[in-house]
């Protein structure tokens, strides 16, 4: 009877992880194709940072922060992490994450609130 409770509760965190997955993407999509400016976001992701509404640039890492390089909504821990005033190049937006790609070319998603638009 513990196993089937302990597979029914694995599988139950399973499928929130990959709902929660779907909605991020769902999110990202209407907020890539909304009426809201060039920008293309919804008024929603105005509180979100410096780059909320950013698509693809330059930014600086402005704290140490993990990386995911499949998508931020997994259920495994990060798989590295981009170190404080590392360069990076925005590849694009998803809901609070964005993919980045560094110098060394890491490449992965990381929290919005974490990049700062680079100084040319």
């Amino acid at each position: 009877m513990k196993t089937d409770r302990a597979r029914t509760t694995r599988t139950l965190v399973i499928a929130g992880a990959l709902a929660l997955g779907a909605a991020l993407i769902g999110c990202a999509q209407n907020g890539g194709s909304s009426s809201g400016g060039a920008g293309g976001a919804s008024g929603g992701n105005a509180k979100m940072g410096p780059v909320a509404n950013a698509r693809t640039g330059d930014f600086v890492v402005n704290k140490d922060s993990p990386y995911y390089k499949n998508g931020p909504a997994q259920p495994m821990p990060p798989d590295g992490t981009f170190r404080a005033d590392t360069r990076v190049t925005s590849i694009k937006s998803l809901g609070s994450y964005q993919l980045v790609r560094a110098a060394d070319g890491r490449q992965g998603y990381v929290a919005k609130t974490s990049l700062t638009p680079a100084k040319k």
